[in-house]
């Protein structure tokens, strides 16, 4: 390797690392939000310096990988920190009203605490995720499965609670159940508004050539 070469190299990964250094900048403006979604900010800052620690070796596409895994965790501060909460007050006032209820007190607290539960939930899941040694994508097929079977089992609610997650365990499981008016709406929704107008669309042309 000649002298242009090896500095070349060197300029890259230095340009690597300052990319992971205005990551963490822009991180550290908007970690309140990391914070509400019961994330560690120590594991977003070991994601960077994952990502910037090429192989002796480093080949273009590893280089590549790096930018994309950067990429990817400076697009992540940008999600909504508070979909879970969401969600579960959503379900909540769907099934109960709160102007309603006869202790308006508990009902705010039992939110409280089924979002604090369900927030430990997300990281026990994910822990043992990581434990089990599966790849992400075996991961994610056991991942789907746990919500189809907890779509089957919201089918036997007197009152399905209404929320953008239930209505993705209701997309789950198979057509032959009779759901909820809401749900078709609420998925086209929830879906739409993760995927943004222009995919959302392509999606839709795609359904609408859709065939058993």
């Amino acid at each position: 390797m000649t002298n242009s070469e090896k500095q070349e190299r060197y300029r890259k990964k230095e340009a690597l690392k300052k990319m992971a250094g205005e990551i963490a900048m822009r991180f550290s403006l908007r970690s309140l939000s990391y914070f509400c979604q019961g994330k560690n900010p120590a594991e977003f800052q070991k994601k960077l310096e994952d990502a910037v620690n090429l192989p002796s070796n480093w080949t273009d596409d590893d280089y590549n990988h790096a930018l994309k895994c950067l990429q990817n965790l400076d697009l992540e501060g940008y999600d909504n920190p508070y979909l879970l909460e969401n969600d579960i007050t959503e379900n909540h006032n769907s099934v109960d009203n709160f102007a309603t209820t006869p202790n308006p007190a508990k009902y705010a607290s039992d939110i409280k605490t089924a979002q604090a539960d369900a927030t430990k939930l997300v990281n026990h899941v994910l822990s043992a995720v990581e434990l089990s040694g599966l790849s992400t994508a075996d991961a994610t097929a056991a991942i789907l499965e746990v919500l189809r079977t907890l779509g089957r089992i919201l089918m036997d609610a007197k009152k399905i609670p209404e929320s953008n997650a239930t209505s993705w365990a209701l997309a789950a499981i198979g057509h032959q159940y009779e759901k909820p008016d809401w749900a078709l709406g609420r998925f086209q929704k929830a879906l739409g508004t993760q995927l943004g107008i222009e995919e959302a669309h392509k999606l839709g042309e795609e359904l609408s050539n859709f065939r058993m």
